[in-house]
């Protein structure tokens, strides 16, 4: 493949055989230009669905599956780079049951992190199946939480006598 790029024009070839040719854009890394065209089939095959339809397959599966592609959805400019993420939430389900999917949904929504990556990683470990520990009234401070270790020192260790 050979590239050439003028100040107005895009050119892809190969051997020697224009593929393609575009309108250089100028615009920004985070809006990509893409011709349908040179998307591959499966992409243009469900690229023009709306999120609408990902959500209520994902809710049919389950309301946190639903509320999870819902939730990845909404922080993205442009949806159609979520679709495949959308779609793995939705197979996991297959792999791993409708229960523990949704289950899995609801812990990733819980700790703030609706990606695939994470109702896969829940899923994979097991933490569906765990419960996720209750918030006290109270915020636990930092030492209460450290694991106990000989380099982790306490508030006791600072005497305010020593500090003066």
């Amino acid at each position: 493949m050979d590239v050439r790029a003028t100040a107005t024009t895009g050119e892809i070839r190969h051997a020697q055989e224009r593929v393609a040719l575009h309108v250089r854009s100028y615009g920004s890394q985070t809006n990509p230009v893409v011709a349908p065209e040179h998307r591959p089939r499966s992409h243009r095959e469900y690229g023009d669905w709306p999120p609408e339809r990902f959500i209520s397959w994902g809710r049919t599966i389950g309301p946190h599956v639903g509320g999870l592609i819902e939730s990845m959805f909404g922080s993205e400019r442009h949806p159609e780079l979520r679709y495949r993420s959308a779609l793995g939430v939705i197979r996991l389900a297959k792999s791993y049951g409708a229960e523990r999917a949704d289950a899995a949904c609801r812990r990733a929504l819980e700790i703030k992190s609706p990606s695939y990556r994470s109702v896969q990683t829940i899923l994979k470990h097991g933490l569906d199946r765990i419960a996720l520990p209750l918030d006290s009234e109270e915020p636990q401070s930092a030492a209460q939480g450290a694991p106990a270790h000989e380099h982790v020192r306490g508030a006791e260790y600072f005497d305010k006598e020593e500090m003066e």
